[in-house]
């Protein structure tokens, strides 16, 4: 079939085109934090500050079959969900970063504060009590919620290092990595709106 530009035209006219910048980030404060700090950033401030995300991607893991003769075949045998990273504009206390290095206290110990000097500040948490469900929400212009990914059991797994310089005058920013069993996927039907703050 030869190339119509009119048919072309007609699709993306139909269904439009799904725009980068239209997105939101929900990251509930873990129930077990069990502290209220006034410099730790609230869920709703937080995904204000996401500038950035990648939407989480999958692969299918493979194993050789070598049974038949001939070109070998690779058989799925399971899915990898690969760590999903974000960049955060930090605010001017970095209280940003201090919400998730305490998240990441809970999973392996609170060793990197001075302060803290008991026999458990190296004991690896309990799985169940540092993750948490992140939503990740993309909305059309208008503000009109049309798709939602869940990430399943997520934990803030890399805490990047953060470079500053003399040179730069540019709005210091985190990127972090997060871990995740796995992500379920919403369509525009059956979304809650905005009251994931609730």
């Amino acid at each position: 079939m030869p190339f119509n530009i009119n048919r072309f035209s007609g699709e993306i006219n139909n269904s439009g085109l799904a725009h980068s910048g239209y997105f939101e980030v929900f990251i509930p404060r873990p129930i077990s934090f069990g502290f209220s700090s006034s410099n730790i950033v609230e869920p709703q401030g937080l995904a204000a500050r996401i500038d950035s995300i990648d939407l989480p991607g999958r692969t299918i893991a493979t194993i050789d079959n070598y049974y038949d003769i001939g070109v070998r075949r690779n058989i799925p045998y399971g899915a990898i969900y690969q760590d999903l990273t974000f960049s955060i504009i930090c605010s001017e206390d970095l209280r940003e970063k201090e919400f998730f290095e305490k998240w990441q206290d809970v999973i392996v110990g609170n060793h990197r504060n001075e302060n803290t000097m008991v026999g458990n500040q190296y004991d690896i948490g309990y799985y169940d009590d540092y993750t948490e469900d992140v939503l990740i929400s993309r909305f059309r212009p208008g503000g009109q919620r049309t798709y939602q990914i869940k990430l399943i059991e997520a934990y803030p797994k890399i805490v990047n290092a953060m470079s500053m310089s003399w040179e730069s005058t540019e709005a210091l920013k985190l990127s972090v990595s997060l871990g995740f069993r796995y992500h379920k996927i919403q369509q525009a039907t059956n979304l809650r709106i905005r009251n994931e703050y609730e």
